[in-house]
């Protein structure tokens, strides 16, 4: 596939020359735009989002539209032949000032359509790869009378239509800085400008100040309640006084307190079972990718109600800055897995 962010002179002077001539006219067609959510960086070698049939980026990479008459129609885009999936989401922020600070976009993505493959594989992956912190996200905008010839019924471009592939207006690059909300209808993502992260690597991470990059009960985070249930003194094995129970929720509110009982009644049942009732206080965990993720009863729950349904269950989850880590660790140590002096460094 050509490599559309190298243009000669030449072809960058013709499309920025086409797109100015069709945003003045009287009746432009409509303005196209796109997102994608690459992964590349997030990924292992050998993972993909999508069942690997070719040796191709396109494996790595999530793309969606919120384009009208395509949206309504459940219709997807092809762009420079690649396929653009309908999605309504709302992307905010993007507003440039002149006080010198870099704009923070929000991306709210509506997910609640099953019918879409790509949205049905985010919402799968979104956990597995810690809310997708520090994956690229590119925003194109195009005319769609330069969409692909595939975009038209039998390959034909209506009359004044002109297809172009490298007809777009300057792309956006940001990166995912932390996961603002989710539930069963949106998920919203914070992110952050080349210049915020730098560009600063270390094998598999970017640099961030005040987000944490480990899954939460998972590599690189420790608290894990199975692994601590004993400890090795010389060459005795004796039960561990920490235990990684059930703190809080993703905003920080701490399970005791939701519940109005103390964390020494909290009881554990292990993993989740269809054949068994639980009561208030019981907590239980369901086991996926090699993670563990823990739910802790509200009250009295019937047979076969599984976690995450929150009318019976709390999900137990970190906010992914300092203050998590300080509720679970107190006084000791913190794993916390961002760069706080990071900020203050780049702020002298």
């Amino acid at each position: 596939m050509p490599d559309y962010t190298q243009l000669t002179t030449t072809q960058a002077k013709s499309a920025s020359k086409a797109l100015m001539k069709e945003a003045v006219q009287p009746s432009p067609s409509s303005l196209i735009s796109m997102f994608e959510i690459d992964l590349s960086d997030i990924l292992e070698d050998n993972q993909f989002i999508f069942s690997k049939t070719t040796d191709n980026e396109n494996e790595r990479i999530l793309r969606f539209h919120n384009s009208q008459p395509y949206l309504t129609q459940r219709k997807s885009i092809i762009w420079r032949g690649d396929q653009y999936y309908p999605a309504p989401f709302k992307m905010s922020g993007f507003e440039s000032t002149m006080q010198g600070t870099l704009p923070k976009p929000k991306m709210g993505l509506a997910v609640n359509d099953s019918s879409v493959n790509a949205l049905a594989i985010l919402k799968s992956k979104i956990r597995v790869l810690d809310d997708f912190v520090g994956a690229k996200v590119t925003r194109y905008k195009t005319f769609a009378k330069f969409l692909d010839f595939e975009n038209f019924a039998g390959g034909e471009a209506p009359q004044g239509f002109a297809p172009d592939t490298k007809a777009e207006f300057p792309r956006e690059i940001y990166y995912i800085e932390r996961k603002s909300t989710e539930n069963k209808f949106v998920i919203e993502f914070e992110l952050a400008s080349r210049l915020d992260v730098e560009g600063v690597r270390v094998p598999r991470r970017i640099i961030m100040s005040e987000r944490c990059p480990w899954s939460y009960r998972g590599e690189g985070c420790c608290y894990e309640y199975k692994d601590r249930l004993t400890t090795v003194h010389g060459d005795k094995t004796v039960a561990d006084t920490f235990k990684a129970l059930p703190k809080a929720t993703e905003i920080g509110i701490e399970m005791k307190n939701l519940l109005a009982m103390s964390e020494e009644s909290f009881v554990d049942k292990a993993d989740w079972k269809p054949n068994i009732g639980y009561s208030k206080g019981d907590f239980i965990y369901i086991e996926k990718d090699l993670v563990k993720y823990y739910f802790i009863a509200k009250g009295n729950i019937p047979k076969g109600i599984k976690p995450p349904n929150e009318k019976y269950w709390i999900a137990d989850e970190c906010t992914k800055d300092v203050r998590g880590c300080r509720l679970r660790y107190k006084n000791s140590a913190l794993p916390f897995g961002g760069f706080p002096s990071a900020e203050k460094q780049r702020a002298v």
